[in-house]
């Protein structure tokens, strides 16, 4: 959740980090995971992220659909029960409620809630930004609830990919996401609509903070746009006390056609990366150590925001940057404020935090039917009270904002 102000985060300990989830199999696969004992107040929540990897060796060859449903009672998570997808729709807002699934870490009241769609059959594909393709699953998700002869279907490309399918198949029902720099100049022959303000953070590895040595914590004052722009164009990076001379930071990016590596570049460096690299992560379940931080170049890309915090999670030294919302689910990286400011509403709305994007959907001009139903309901007040506080602001957040360019105008 996108934070209103944070707490003073507490110095790196030395000890032993917190027990994580562990996971039991039954021979063929995993079918469980157990969380480790904590407690939680009223009111409060917590998200579970399950990361899902198919080696397409199944029998159709096609990627499994996922589905999530469920509630609390009695300290247990209860499977949504019904005999029609309709009935389910009719419990969505209680589950939303609860903070499970993909929705959850959002409390409103059900009136608040109330999600209406117009229904319409077809498929429709949803692609382009991988940082906004979390709260349109979201969408999907809760669209597809409701109207039971929608398919909707996301592919997160990158957000030039994603405009390059609309243009190769305008008639198509197909909606691209893109990350977009204010004053940025519509694309010609679409139609686009502002929805929003993705929020983005420079993050860390837990372990650049400890090569740091004595001083104010990294976490704290975080990193000048000078220094960060050294960092990522792989330079050598001082400050005043000389304590990030003789580190040797992981500069990891994204890849380039990425919305948000362009706004990384136009909005916190000033200047363009060069063609780094792919970043050679270690293989799975192998622990990252001294050896890899050393032998891996000072700057390389990945193809995905996801793929970025995991590269970032693994490698010691790593730092790169993502939407805010994403690093609950990466226990080794932390946030580095911007010349000190952090990514909170109150910064971004003020105008003193500038790592942000616009969130353009780009439709076919004039689009009617699925395309524009599903629109309609990703804009829709229930909608956008889902979404916000994920590193999300919905427009009607953005009215009274300090930066003009941050408000979405007659959307």
């Amino acid at each position: 959740m996108l934070p209103t102000r944070p707490a003073p985060e507490p110095a790196d300990a030395t000890g032993p980090a917190p027990r994580p989830a562990t996971v039991r199999t039954t021979g063929r696969m995993t079918d469980t995971i157990t969380l480790p004992d904590f407690t939680l107040n009223r009111r409060e929540g917590f998200r579970l992220l399950v990361l899902l990897e198919d080696d397409g060796a199944g029998p159709s060859g096609k990627t499994p659909k996922i589905t999530a449903g469920g509630r609390l009672r009695g300290g247990r998570i209860i499977r949504r029960a019904g005999p029609t997808r309709r009935r389910r729709a009719a419990l969505i807002s209680m589950v939303l409620a609860v903070a499970l699934g993909v929705g959850g870490g959002v409390y409103v009241s059900n009136r608040s809630l109330a999600l209406n769609a117009t229904y319409s059959s077809g498929r429709l594909t949803v692609t382009g930004s991988t940082a906004f393709s979390p709260l349109a699953h979201e969408v999907k998700e809760a669209y597809e609830e409701q109207c039971a002869q929608a398919e909707v279907a996301l592919d997160a490309v990158g957000s030039d990919q994603g405009l390059a399918r609309l243009r190769q198949n305008p008639a198509a029902e197909t909606i691209a996401m893109v990350d977009t720099v204010a004053g940025q100049e519509p694309e010609k022959g679409m139609d686009a609509h502002r929805v929003g303000v993705v929020v983005y953070a420079v993050v860390a590895n837990r372990q650049l903070a400890r090569d740091l040595g004595a001083g104010p914590s990294l976490w704290g004052r975080g990193l000048t746009q000078e220094q960060l722009a050294r960092i990522f164009t792989g330079k050598k990076v001082e400050d005043a006390d000389g304590r990030l001379a003789d580190s040797t930071p992981v500069a990891v990016l994204r890849e380039e056609g990425s919305g948000t590596r362009k706004v990384f570049e136009s909005r916190v460096i000033g200047t363009e990366h060069g063609t780094p690299a792919y970043c050679a992560l270690p293989a799975p379940g192998e622990a990252p150590n001294e050896s890899t931080a050393q032998a891996a170049p000072r700057t390389c890309s990945v193809k995905s925001t996801t793929e970025l915090l995991d590269c970032v999670n693994r490698t010691p030294n790593a730092i790169g940057y993502a939407e805010a919302d994403a690093l609950p689910f990466f226990p080794n990286v932390r946030t580095v404020p911007i010349n000190t400011t952090p990514p909170t509403k109150e910064e971004v709305l003020d105008g003193d935090y500038g790592f942000w994007a616009s969130e353009v959907l780009y439709t076919r001009e004039d689009a009617t039917g699925l395309t524009r139903n599903f629109l309609d309901f990703l804009r829709s007040r229930g909608i956008s009270k889902l979404l916000e506080g994920q590193g999300f602001l919905p427009c009607r957040e953005l009215r009274d904002a300090a930066v003009e360019g941050m408000r979405c105008g007659d959307a």
